[in-house]
């Protein structure tokens, strides 16, 4: 995928993200427990492995250095694209302590971090090879 295309379906992404946290579409399911903590665990375990793999193409390219995408695991590129993904989700947060319909939540923010990292690190360890494929 092309770094434009790229950056368009996540910036696209982080954009829904932002739509969904601040409008208050459905009202909530209060039926299912942790049903908005899993929710927000899924959201930003995608956003996670789409920052991951932005980190990689910025630093390696396609198929990265020898055609393999660089190093064999990149910790920092998970450390980073999980300070990415909590930062956003915090200020997202903030943000939601100023709606009237919205509820902040800390926990929420600890949760998105950890998407961000679960995401991350899939990609990291299983996804990456798939890029270096010709």
């Amino acid at each position: 995928m092309k770094k434009a295309l790229f950056y368009t379906v996540l910036l696209s992404y982080m954009a829904a993200v932002v739509f969904v946290s601040v409008v208050n579409l459905v009202p909530p399911q209060r039926h299912i427990p942790w049903a908005g903590k899993l929710y927000h665990l899924g959201a930003y375990t995608v956003m996670g492995l789409l920052w991951a793999r932005l980190i990689r193409l910025k630093r390696y390219g396609k198929g990265g250095a020898e055609g393999g995408g660089g190093a064999d695991f990149s910790l920092d590129t998970v450390a980073i694209a999980t300070a990415i993904t909590f930062s956003f989700g915090v200020m997202i947060e903030i943000v939601q302590a100023y709606l009237p319909e919205r509820d902040a939540e800390l926990g929420d923010a600890f949760v998105n971090g950890f998407g961000g990292m679960i995401g991350s690190f899939v990609y990291e360890r299983f996804l990456r090879s798939m890029d270096a494929r010709p």
